[in-house]
């Protein structure tokens, strides 16, 4: 039913914008264009190709290939201290369950937060009440990727589930632990105990516990850095991107000489 995606104001914050999108769903799902004209459809975790499925795409038309980090930004010392948060400031990034989990830990222990948004000035005025967190606001790449190296722990603390997370596979790339909400995309990004460690998500007594458990415990935090600069060695870099994407469009070259040869008629009885 499309008529909740109407009144919720879906499209662009637009009752109007929202009824067309529903609408022209609606004639290609009539249409089955879904399912008889598109030969191959692209998952970035296996979270979202669940998804698409639940969402009626057919399961076998469904290829997993995750994004990557190019080029390689090299591991950190693994030296820093404290917690990073980098992205959006916005409600459903869980700023508001990031900055409630601060007040459960040391104040020697530094949040630096990276990034722009609706909640700036939420963010800001946290920062004043409490010194150990530092507002940074938007910065370019490069000194993003120096800071992840210098971090104790990348936190992801998002509320909705995120289709993928690139940050994540950046943090791996540099060898730094994640502690993020343990559900949608993250949750396939990263394996609890081994990459990162997931929390509840929404629960920020939760989030401080594990954060504060991974700075407590250097030996496992060493552990994981490596296990995440692994992974994403196996799954996250140019090469493995591009061995991904030839995969798919063999496939769906296949697929799409299979439904042509389908298309094309045989001769007629009798005839040659």
């Amino acid at each position: 039913m499309a008529w909740p995606a109407v009144r919720h104001r879906c499209y662009r914050g637009s009752r109007t914008a929202s009824a067309g999108v529903a609408a022209m769903l609606a004639v290609h799902t009539a249409r089955r264009t879904w399912r008889s004209f598109v030969d191959l459809y692209l998952a970035l975790t296996p979270f979202v190709r669940a998804k698409f499925i639940e969402g009626g795409l057919p399961r076998d038309r469904i290829l997993v290939k995750p994004n990557f980090v190019d080029p390689d930004p090299g591991i950190g010392a693994g030296s820093g201290t404290g917690a990073l948060y980098v992205g959006r400031l916005a409600e459903e990034k869980g700023i508001a369950t990031l900055l409630e989990a601060w007040r459960y830990v040391n104040p020697a222990i530094p949040l630096r937060v990276i990034g722009n948004g609706p909640l700036l000035a939420t963010v800001t005025e946290a920062s004043r009440a409490q010194p150990n967190i530092e507002v940074l606001g938007w910065r370019p790449y490069d000194e993003v990727l120096t800071a992840m190296k210098t971090a104790s722990v990348l936190i992801v603390p998002s509320v909705w589930y995120e289709t993928f997370g690139l940050v994540v596979i950046q943090a791996m790339a540099v060898g730094l632990p994640v502690v993020a909400s343990g559900f949608g995309a993250m949750a396939d990004l990263i394996e609890h105990g081994r990459t990162g460690l997931h929390f509840r998500p929404g629960d920020s007594a939760d989030l401080a516990r594990q954060a504060l458990w991974l700075m407590d415990h250097p030996d496992e935090a060493a552990r994981l850095r490596a296990a995440a600069r692994s992974e994403y060695e196996a799954k996250y870099t140019a090469d493995r991107n591009y061995e991904g994407l030839m995969r798919a469009y063999a496939e769906a070259g296949a697929r799409a000489r299979g439904n042509l040869t389908a298309l094309i008629p045989g001769p007629e009885p009798g005839r040659p």
